[in-house]
């Protein structure tokens, strides 16, 4: 299934201030420019004010600022690292201080640097007195934990931000998705149906509520949600997938492979839904047309062990034993490199190869995967009683004690 986690990119500002001096002149020139889009210049401006005022003119810590966010404007991330540094080092106003470290948060999380990410925004909880941007700097933490698959302590963070926000949608439909990922879609119903009450056109909000609705196997609500979301966004790529999904799992695989097309003429690099629309022509004994659909999710992304495992299915089913069992060994030699693979994405190529221990017959290994993809992503317990490709387990005492 596809969620849709919303970011904030928020660039925070700073107080201004006037002065007379010949850097502040420069300073004052690098704000007008920033105004009129003229990063590069700006920059200029604000490098000349800086070396014309020295470590000890007043201005220091906000002249770095002001360029740190010309720099994280242009993608340059690492200078603007450097400058929220050293405004950090040097400010004594607390809105400064929070703004650079908010900033420089963000930074380091477009840097790929999480964990430096995560410190920065716990620095500015700790410090800040504005509700607001404390709220916001909670949701960006949770967002963080949310991608490291630390999902007790992203939906705590989320809940900081909408206690202290109520009407922070954004808040509601991250902890919405967390709530579905662990497999709570109780409570993912209730924070999605709240985000559609403060924005009524939010077609995230409808298509999140309904994974929520087919997590609990209510397929036709499912369905009805999607449809709204696509109603109010017609290119919603994913909905289009997901409503498919809602009547792939009906059995309607006509009517489900015509979502996947639509979904995959809007991005023809929308793996998922290419793997999905194999996973329907297979169980219509369209094997060969099943299979090319799953070579171009693969092509798309050669890591996926759930579509190495799809495809090999289809061959299977297509009498081409030899091809999907030397498919399926291929599938357990994928290597799970910490660096990039966590939360959901790891959870999933655990569940790929799970699922290929399961036709290779290795009860033993096939279990313990399941197992620890579940402690990884807990709503694929509601995916493996439905799993095709675990239905000889279906009624095993053992696997029942594991997703149940």
């Amino acid at each position: 299934m596809v969620i849709s986690l919303i970011v904030a990119l928020v660039l925070m500002s700073g107080a201004l201030f006037a002065g007379d001096k010949e850097a502040e002149e420069a300073f004052e020139r690098g704000l007008e420019l920033t105004k009129l889009s003229e990063l590069d210049q700006a920059i200029e401006a604000f490098t000349e004010a800086l070396q014309q005022g020295g470590p000890e003119w007043k201005y220091f810590a906000l002249a770095h600022y002001k360029r740190g966010l010309a720099y994280a404007f242009k993608g340059r991330n690492n200078r603007a690292i450097t400058d929220f540094s050293k405004c950090i080092e040097k400010a004594s106003d607390e809105g400064l201080m929070v703004a650079a470290l908010y900033n420089r948060g963000t930074a380091f999380r477009e840097q790929g640097q999480p964990d430096k990410a995560i410190a920065d925004f716990s620095e500015c909880i700790r410090i800040s007195s504005d509700k607001t941007v404390t709220a916001t700097a909670y949701y960006n933490r949770a967002v963080l934990y949310h991608h490291k698959g630390l999902y007790n302590e992203a939906i705590s963070d989320y809940s900081e931000s909408v206690s202290l926000n109520p009407n922070y949608t954004k808040g509601y439909v991250n902890r919405g998705v967390a709530y579905y990922e662990i497999a709570q879609y109780d409570l993912a119903l209730v924070d999605h149906t709240k985000a559609i009450q403060l924005e009524p056109q939010l077609a995230v909000a409808y298509n999140n509520r309904g994974l929520a609705h087919w997590g609990k196997g209510n397929y036709d609500s499912a369905i009805a949600d999607f449809t709204e979301a696509i109603q109010l966004n017609p290119k919603f790529t994913e909905a289009y997938n997901n409503r498919g999904l809602a009547y792939h799992y009906k059995g309607q695989y006509e009517t489900a492979i015509a979502d996947y097309s639509t979904s995959i003429k809007l991005n023809a690099r929308y793996h998922l839904a290419w793997n999905n629309k194999g996973r329907a022509l297979n169980s219509m004994g369209k094997h060969q047309e099943a299979i090319d659909c799953h070579n171009v999710a693969i092509g798309l992304n050669r890591d996926e062990t759930y579509y190495m495992v799809c495809k090999a299915y289809a061959l299977q089913k297509y009498g081409k034993t030899a091809e999907a069992e030397s498919l399926y060994k291929e599938a357990l030699k994928v290597k799970l490199d910490e660096g990039k693979f966590a939360g959901t994405d790891k959870a999933w190529i655990i569940y790929g190869k799970m699922c290929a221990y399961s036709q290779l017959g290795d009860k033993e290994n096939c279990f313990k995967a399941l197992k620890t993809s579940i402690e990884l992503l807990p709503n694929l317990k509601d995916e493996a009683k439905t799993e095709e490709l675990l239905q000889k387990y279906w009624n095993d005492a053992d696997f029942k004690a594991i997703v149940e």
